[in-house]
């Protein structure tokens, strides 16, 4: 008697043990299934994640971390300070540079002449910059060098435009830092990541797209306070 009921126990554990190992192969492969789901149907909100933490990579190894499968396209910049013209690259992984835009910019005496530089990681909506001035969506390239937007007198005011300034968008005009529309540097901010690279260089060719022209705004009294390319709602060029 004894025998057979501890055979019948030893049945019935082993019969737990199978069918607690089945289970959880069950689930584990279910759940490789859902990962592998939600990874082929959920791409883009993925890569709309991740396109939104990019900003707070460090530097390019950060970067290729992320699978193949949702890379980003990896950025170029070069900016001519004779033209005063800034083209951005599609840059392939050959290294081929394809041209995707180019923006008027105003560049300065203090403007890297060469090298090739990354964006660093101090950026905002806005910052300040010499003379007690302001600027829209600036990043740092190198030292006191930014892009930003053309100059505001008041910090957060957009109706504070150094309107004579952006009159004179595609001529040198800053001290040293890139000026761009609103428009354009907000592109750059929105667009590209820390450790996009900057490459500086000096030609009569504005670069493969030409050089785009600019709106001159000083004769008009009402408006002239506000960048006319500002996405803002309240801007009145848009009304």
């Amino acid at each position: 008697m004894k025998f057979f009921f501890k055979k019948i126990t030893i049945i019935l554990i082993s019969f737990i043990f199978i069918f607690i190992l089945f289970d959880f192969i069950y689930k584990d492969k279910s759940t490789v299934q859902t990962v592998a789901e939600i990874h082929e149907n959920n791409n883009e909100e993925i890569k709309s994640i991740l396109i939104d933490l990019r900003d707070e990579t460090l530097n390019d190894s950060e970067i290729h971390i992320i699978p193949s499968k949702i890379s980003f396209n990896e950025l170029y910049i070069k900016i001519n300070y004779t033209a005063n013209v800034l083209t951005v690259y599609d840059k392939k992984e050959n290294g081929e540079l394809v041209p995707l835009k180019a923006f008027i910019c105003s560049t300065g005496s203090a403007t890297p002449r060469s090298g090739v530089y990354k964006l660093k990681q101090y950026k905002n909506t806005w910052v300040p910059l010499f003379g007690g001035v302001y600027g829209q969506y600036g990043w740092q390239i190198t030292g006191n060098i930014l892009l930003h937007s053309v100059p505001y007198l008041r910090n957060g005011d957009k109706s504070s435009l150094r309107y004579w300034d952006y009159d004179r968008l595609g001529t040198r005009a800053s001290s040293g830092c890139i000026r761009l529309t609103v428009e354009d540097a907000k592109w750059i901010y929105d667009n590209c990541y820390v450790g996009t690279e900057v490459e500086f260089y000096g030609s009569s060719d504005p670069g493969p797209l030409g050089k785009p022209e600019s709106q001159k705004i000083s004769s008009n009294y009402n408006l002239r306070g506000w960048d006319p390319t500002d996405p803002d709602p309240n801007n009145p060029w848009k009304n």
